[in-house]
Order: structure tokens, then C-alpha cells, then sequence
């Protein structure tokens, strides 16, 4: 390569684009299921969209299309479509805990059904919904005390009374 056909590739990859109005991620191989490096997957999938020149609008519609297993579900929950409170009911009790499902996995996915509910459920309803939809019936308290503490808070001064 000479030195012109080097400084003529410079300038043209240093020329702004105007702001692109389509492209998608159809063709992208990367792919992120919530385990191993979200830093090169990020990058990845950056450098995907400024060499495709994918717009803002269409990376953000398409993304969903990257990610598999625990990081799709986390999407969906968080920037998928919001469902009425009533099939998200629906969707929340379909399934039971299978035996292979691990708990505190099984758990979180359920949760992040509640946590799309926009009426206020209370903490304790909650608790007893997902625990009533585990495998084996436990008690929370006795089985799991740091998560159930945690996603209770400290106890309040009337639950110390009625102990």
C-alpha cells in the first residue's frame, strides 16, 4: 500500500456519516446469555453497529435479538413490551420450579415478572406467590433467611411484637 492509498483510507474512514436510518443486527454473530464477558460482547456489538451503520432506534429494537438465556429474560423484563397485570399474572404461575431449575434462579425469573407489575404488591405477597411455586414447599424464613431478610428489609417494630 503506498503512502497516497493510506492517507486516501484515513480520510475517507475519518469522514463524518451522516446519522444512519436503518441496519439491524440480523446478521451479527455475537450473542450474550448472561454469563462470560459483557465488556467484549458490548464491544463487540458496538463496533458491529458504527461498521453497519445501524441506527440508534433500530440497535435498541434489535438487541434483543443478541442475547440469550438469563440476559434475554432479564431484557424482556426490562425494556420488552409491558403486558397487562393480569397475563403477567398468568405468566408468573404457569410454570412451577422443575426439579433441575436451580432455586435462587427460579426465584429471580419470577420476581422479574412481579417486578413488571405496575400495581404495588407488597413485599410479603410476593414472597409468598414465588415460595408457593418452588418444587419442594419451604418455609422462607427457615430456608433461605438471608434472602428472605433481604428482600423484606429490617423488620418492622410491629412484626418484633407479634414474636
Amino acid at each position: 500500500m503506498t503512502a497516497d492509498m493510506l492517507k486516501e483510507l484515513i480520510q475517507s474512514l475519518s469522514t463524518p456519516r451522516p446519522p444512519s436510518t436503518g441496519g439491524s443486527f440480523a446478521k451479527c454473530t455475537a450473542r450474550f446469555d448472561g454469563k462470560g464477558d459483557a465488556q467484549a460482547f458490548v464491544d463487540n456489538i458496538t463496533t458491529y453497529k458504527d461498521c453497519t451503520a445501524i441506527s440508534e432506534e433500530n440497535a435498541l429494537t434489535g438487541m434483543s435479538m443478541l442475547l440469550d438465556k438469563d440476559a434475554a429474560t432479564w431484557w424482556q423484563g426490562t425494556f420488552g413490551p409491558q403486558k397487562p397485570p393480569h397475563k403477567l399474572l398468568r405468566e408468573l404461575f404457569e410454570t412451577e420450579q422443575g426439579p433441575s431449575d436451580p432455586t435462587m434462579l427460579f426465584i429471580s425469573k419470577k420476581r422479574a415478572i412481579l417486578s413488571r407489575i405496575e400495581d404495588e404488591i407488597s413485599e410479603a405477597v410476593q414472597l409468598h406467590m414465588v415460595y408457593g411455586l418452588l418444587t419442594t414447599p419451604t418455609d422462607p424464613e427457615k430456608d433461605h433467611p438471608h434472602v428472605f431478610r433481604h428482600l423484606r428489609g429490617p423488620p418492622s417494630r410491629a412484626s418484633k411484637d407479634r414474636r
